[in-house]
């Protein structure tokens, strides 16, 4: 084929004519006209020859055009066509605080009755705080005794605690956690809840030099670390944690009074963390209150739009639900729940 083609323009161009730019195969085509301009500037059209017909060399592949290189490009058959991987959630969770820990053979039973393979346990709550005080977790014994339950009883488990931008804070947090979670290897990872008492603590050290506190006090952890965020959280002072944690949690939290569509809470969110904070969540947070009388939404519709934004994420996707109560509340947030980890299970998707 190269060899007519170079005779046909050695042929056209015998007057000393010149091309200025020689054609690349794939901008031209058989019966296509080209215009080659000689040392003169006129301008001559010919039309490319025929190229001899070939027989690719891969019968289950077809040819759908010539490279710039001159070489064909061919389109795979249905027969040989490998699938794309599926977007997948990988467990589906809630966070689970004091009554969860108070009652944990109730806590258990309700949880699998629901589908759920992750538990993400609240070990304190210091959410009212904003000023330095000292560390501190719930009854320790009762904490682990829940979890024990749940990792017999084939369900993931994580711990969450609140974390703030103090030096004693910080130290009495890896006193306290380190050897927890070190004596415990079936705990996963410990994620940090970065809301107001990180976000609006008064008087802070530097988040940076926080964070690399935290880093530091827990070099001898054997688990992972996360960070949770409301889904606009301030960027100077969580960017610190999504670079050192093992993975982030943005709130994806669609109810009758934050104003987000289930339609678009995850993709608009994650988009927005992948911009500011350069992660890819690997887990992200849904709501299960307060998710009657969103506009254009019943209570199952809402709860199952929302959930399959975080199936439509590439990857992997853990699942967590705020929380595990305001699931037990309403029986059709149970039922929808439900629903959805069955559908988990009986699609493959965990």
């Amino acid at each position: 084929m190269f060899q007519l083609l170079a005779d046909f323009f050695r042929a056209l161009f015998a007057d000393s004519g010149t091309v200025d730019e020689e054609p690349h195969l794939s901008e031209v085509s058989e019966g296509d006209q080209i215009f080659a301009r000689n040392w003169e500037g006129a301008t001559r059209p010919s039309t490319i020859p025929a190229a001899p017909k070939t027989k690719p060399e891969v019968e289950s592949e077809l040819p759908i055009g010539v490279a710039g290189d001159g070489s064909i490009v061919f389109e795979r058959t249905d027969e040989d066509e490998e699938p794309e991987p599926e977007p997948e959630v990988a467990k589906v969770g809630a966070w689970m605080g004091l009554s969860s820990i108070l009652n944990p053979a109730r806590t258990v039973k309700f949880a699998k009755s629901i589908g759920l393979t992750r538990a993400d346990i609240i070990i304190n709550d210091h959410s009212d705080w904003r000023e330095s005080r000292e560390f501190t977790v719930r009854d320790m014994t009762k904490i682990l005794t829940l979890a024990r339950v749940l990792d017999e009883a084939g369900i993931e488990v994580h711990l969450m605690s609140w974390i703030m931008p103090y030096e004693g804070y910080i130290d009495g947090a890896a006193e306290l956690l380190v050897p927890m979670m070190n004596d415990n290897p079936f705990l996963k990872s410990i994620q940090w809840d970065a809301e107001e008492p990180w976000t609006r603590a008064i008087k802070p050290m530097p988040y940076q030099a926080a964070v690399d506190r935290i880093e530091k006090g827990f070099t001898t952890m054997n688990a992972e670390m996360g960070a949770n965020g409301i889904g606009y959280t301030p960027s100077s002072k969580f960017g610190p944690f999504a670079e050192m944690c093992d993975y982030v949690v943005p709130q994806c939290y669609s109810t009758s009074t934050s104003g987000l569509n289930p339609a678009t809470v995850v993709p608009r969110l994650v988009r927005r963390w992948n911009a500011v904070f350069g992660r890819t969540p690997s887990v992200i947070g849904l709501a299960s209150y307060r998710q009657t009388k969103i506009p254009g939404y019943n209570t199952d519709a809402a709860l199952r739009t929302a959930f399959y934004g975080a199936l439509g994420l590439e990857g992997k996707q853990d699942v967590i639900y705020w929380s595990l109560p305001a699931i037990r509340r309403s029986m059709s947030v149970t039922r929808s729940v439900r629903a959805l980890t069955k559908q988990v299970l009986d699609e493959g998707l965990a």
